[in-house]
């Protein structure tokens, strides 16, 4: 069976779920994972995973003192991974993530096996930008030069990353997808008489909490539905977003819970309570963009009707009116309506709910998107110039 050798700086982020998919579900291919940093996530447990500071030189206080200033991995490691690479002959080296591949930039410059980078997020919209645009010369200089194929999750970030300086010739759309099985959920879709909405995700700016609370808020003195809405995270950073709940006199209408593991019985639990799902993602102040939200995919997959914007690739995975419902980033009064029209229409929640369903698990499903990934390692291995 031929192998790939996945790489990434942090073992996992729960927020990188994504990842972990794309490692755990392949098919024809034999995985292997090298990390630097470790984060505990017991949703995704891996045999074949390797710290690439398992050794007592590299641990050293001096290699620990290059990493902490250059956010690059030091020699030792880079001789450690060769030769693993040269051990294992892998057919593929697979890193997520462009700026851990500029961290991983000299296995890039000097394996002698075809490699694969694919970018998620930040990445793309707010790294380039930052140190006065030196982040963009990093992606040009350790990245887009040493890649054999460059993976978008969407024609909005293959569009910005030939702005950006790399090669079209080198990118290709390929969106990862998710189990969707895991979030088929059996719905009744019944008149209620408090309406709940979710939106699961990170408390980062770019998710669109201000926007969607103030739409709320215009939605609540236009209908006479009640209306709870849920969010989860880490409540340290959800102390900031509390003061625009208090200033919007939300409290009795924001309910906030914990952050969940993927997949949990808790996790399913909050979709099979919700109602329909609303992440209003947004462009925030540095520039900060998504690639497309996996929790969109999870709330479709589920049989939820959608509510989110024209950002990124979001389009490119709901067409507005038939799969879900799509606003432009900061439209208030657009975002209030799409929520009143779903709070007040029991049976258009089920119309577009079941339809966002049929589509992600016939277009998204991480099985299908695997076989289309591990086709894309096959023409590489098989391509002249690899």
């Amino acid at each position: 069976m031929p192998t790939v050798f996945h790489f990434v700086r942090r073992y996992l982020h729960y927020t990188a779920t994504f990842i972990g998919n794309q490692i755990s579900n392949h098919k024809n291919y034999h995985s292997v994972l090298f990390y630097k940093e470790h984060i505990p996530n017991p949703a995704f447990t891996f045999a074949n995973i390797f710290n690439i500071d398992d050794s007592k030189k590299i641990r050293s206080v001096f290699h620990k003192l290059i990493y902490k200033i250059s956010r690059h991995i030091t020699r030792s490691q880079v001789n450690y991974i060769l030769k693993r690479i040269d051990e294992e002959k892998p057919n593929i080296l697979h890193f997520h993530y462009g700026t851990d591949a500029g961290m991983f930039y000299k296995i890039l410059k000097k394996a002698r096996v075809p490699k694969v980078v694919s970018f998620y997020g930040w990445d793309y919209s707010y790294f380039p930008k930052r140190y006065f645009g030196i982040g963009k010369k990093y992606l040009q200089k350790r990245v887009f030069e040493h890649a054999d194929l460059i993976l978008a999750m969407s024609m909005n970030m293959k569009k910005a990353l030939i702005s950006l300086g790399a090669r079209g010739e080198k990118i290709k759309i390929h969106y990862h997808g998710l189990d969707t099985s895991l979030f088929n959920i059996e719905r009744d879709y019944a008149e209620k008489d408090e309406v709940n909405i979710y939106l699961l995700s990170s408390l980062e700016p770019k998710k669109g909490h201000l926007f969607l609370l103030k739409a709320l808020k215009r939605s609540i003195e236009k209908t006479s539905k009640p209306l709870k809405l849920h969010f989860t995270g880490k409540f340290g950073k959800f102390s900031s977003i509390n003061n625009s709940i208090k200033k919007l006199g939300l409290e009795k209408n924001v309910i906030w819970h914990a952050p969940y593991q993927y997949g949990s019985e808790r996790h399913l639990k909050m979709l099979s309570k919700a109602d329909f799902f609303v992440h209003p993602s947004i462009t925030d102040k540095k520039g900060n963009k998504e690639g497309i939200p996996g929790t969109l995919l999870e709330a479709m997959s589920s049989g939820l009707a959608v509510i989110s914007t024209y950002h990124a690739g979001i389009p490119e995975i709901i067409t507005d009116g038939q799969t879900g419902f799509l606003v432009k980033e900061w439209d208030i009064e657009a975002l209030s309506e799409k929520i009143i029209l779903l709070a007040d229409n029991h049976k258009l929640r089920k119309e577009v709910g079941l339809r966002a369903k049929e589509y992600a698990v016939a277009n998204l499903d991480i099985h299908k998107k695997q076989k289309e990934l591990e086709g894309i390692y096959e023409s590489l291995v098989l391509s002249p110039e690899s």
